[in-house]
């Protein structure tokens, strides 16, 4: 529609967003931070359902121009509340925290590259937004539960794609373990 052409082309202001989609322990974060390693600049934003806003800025705020940026949103985050912040963020330009009075606006040039890491929601999840889990494949499942981060994202990289890590089956069951002992941060 149009709205989607007009912010696929004002891109001018943003940084580049690229989505990592998949299942729980099948190496998104493992990629993204291999992606990361020549970063100059790099800051890993976990966002749980405890996570406040101004977290979130304080990080921001500590941004080098053209710095690497890993947003590893948990399954628990609150999924309204994360596409009012990347709304909030990457549309408006700012993000806002009225609680502890702090502001972060996105510089006007030098942007790095954003990596966004979602996991496959869990069956309770998905009937709470009233997904149909049979037949959907990663991405109309992210794009239901997160549709500003789809339409913002120049590029998106499912699990499927990530086999050239040659991930091995004893790490995608240590690293689903760790996920599950963890709440999957």
């Amino acid at each position: 529609n149009a709205l989607s052409r007009l912010l696929r082309t004002s891109s001018a202001g943003r940084p580049e967003i690229i989505m990592v989609l998949g299942e729980s322990g099948d190496g998104k974060s493992h990629y993204i931070r291999t992606q990361m390693a020549t970063a100059q600049s790099k800051v890993v934003i976990s966002i749980t359902s405890c996570v406040t806003r101004a977290v979130i800025i304080r990080r921001l705020t500590s941004l080098q121009p053209d710095a690497t940026v890993f947003f590893n949103l948990s399954r628990e985050a609150d999924v309204d509340a994360v596409n009012h912040m990347f709304f909030e963020l990457l549309v408006c330009g700012t993000l806002t925290d009225l609680e502890f009075s702090s502001v972060f606006a996105l510089p006007q040039s030098g942007f790095g590259t954003w990596f966004v890491e979602v996991s496959e929601p869990d069956i309770e999840q998905r009937q709470l937004h009233c997904q149909e889990s049979a037949g959907q494949n990663l991405y109309e499942s992210a794009r239901e539960r997160y549709p500003m981060l789809c339409l913002l994202a120049k590029a998106r990289c499912e699990s499927s794609d990530l086999d050239a890590l040659k991930i091995g089956p004893d790490e995608r069951r240590l690293a689903a373990t760790i996920n599950l002992h963890w709440g999957n941060p």
